[in-house]
């Protein structure tokens, strides 16, 4: 079945990549873990973190929380034939906005045979999909912002996206204990 994600294109370096908005519910039954889809372990560790016990803190919050709220996951589309539709505004509506807007806002639309993994945000998938298999009515109309990238199943592909996976969290810091208040 193809899916359709509303989403903005971007450009950095040389990644294409799309923010998207998709419910709570669909990330838990779409989003998989890197490990779930190769049989190459090495590889896995590599493009992907452990998910340790923080997961279950993370749920417990979800659950927990009427101010749960999430930054945005990294998230490697794998297959699909991914493509992106512009939605174009009307000229009256778009008063003073750039033409740019016609061609970064719309939909991704991809064939049904996507496969996706978190490259960042590994336990809130982890959380994610626990909490909405305990209370999947209390998550119908949450959304995860998530950016999405494309991952190509070659030998560069997966250097390139083990690439991603290292400058992303290479950069990463710790917030303080300050800054956790």
């Amino acid at each position: 079945m193809a899916l359709l994600v509303p989403a903005i294109k971007s450009h950095m370096g040389d990644w294409e990549y799309f923010l998207g908005s998709m419910r709570m519910t669909s990330v838990a039954k779409e989003f998989q873990f890197f490990h779930e889809l190769s049989d190459t372990d090495d590889v896995a560790q590599l493009l992907q973190r452990g998910v340790s016990n923080r997961a279950d803190e993370i749920k417990d919050y979800l659950l927990e929380s009427k101010h749960r709220f999430f930054g945005a996951m990294i998230v490697a589309a794998w297959g699909g034939e991914p493509k992106f539709v512009p939605v174009n505004m009307d000229p009256a509506d778009k008063g003073s906005l750039s033409d740019d807007i016609d061609k970064t806002f719309g939909v991704l639309k991809f064939d049904g045979t996507q496969r996706f993994f978190a490259l960042d945000g590994q336990h809130r998938l982890a959380a994610i999909k626990d909490a909405v298999s305990e209370k999947p009515d209390d998550f119908t109309d949450d959304f995860v912002s998530v950016v999405l990238v494309r991952h190509d199943d070659t030998k560069s592909g997966m250097a390139r996206t083990r690439r991603l996976f290292t400058n992303v969290n290479k950069n990463a810091r710790k917030t303080t204990a300050g800054e956790d208040i």
